[in-house]
């Protein structure tokens, strides 16, 4: 089964080499890539099965962003990511699913997207 993928980051280059490494992924379907708040609400319009948030974008708008695409899909499974692994307890107070470590590798992010 494809998982459908919607990238939430706070700098176009992020979001670009996560779209070139999940592209790597027969399993998956990047819709689109998003910086910021904007555009996101347009990009949900494409049902994503999948939304990855980098945390840096929940932290700037209290949360709000990791529980927006719930309000819209409640069955989407949202992925948060960051840097330092102290950020997973704030992620999941917003209403990430998981939370992935950005130097984790390939294998742990696979393994957060299809629920694994």
């Amino acid at each position: 089964m494809t998982r459908r993928i919607l990238i939430v980051s706070h700098h176009p280059a992020i979001g670009r080499g996560l779209r070139a490494l999940l592209e790597t992924m027969s399993e998956v379907e990047v819709l689109a890539v998003v910086v910021g708040r904007l555009g996101q609400v347009e990009a949900l319009a494409a049902a994503p099965d999948v939304v990855l948030v980098e945390v840096e974008q929940a932290r700037d708008s209290h949360g709000a962003l990791i529980g927006m695409p719930r309000t819209r899909f409640p069955n989407v499974r949202i992925i948060a990511f960051g840097i330092y692994p102290g950020q997973e307890t704030a992620a999941r107070r917003a209403g990430a699913d998981t939370f992935v470590v950005t130097d984790a590798g390939d294998a742990a992010l696979r393994a957060a997207i299809l629920g694994g």
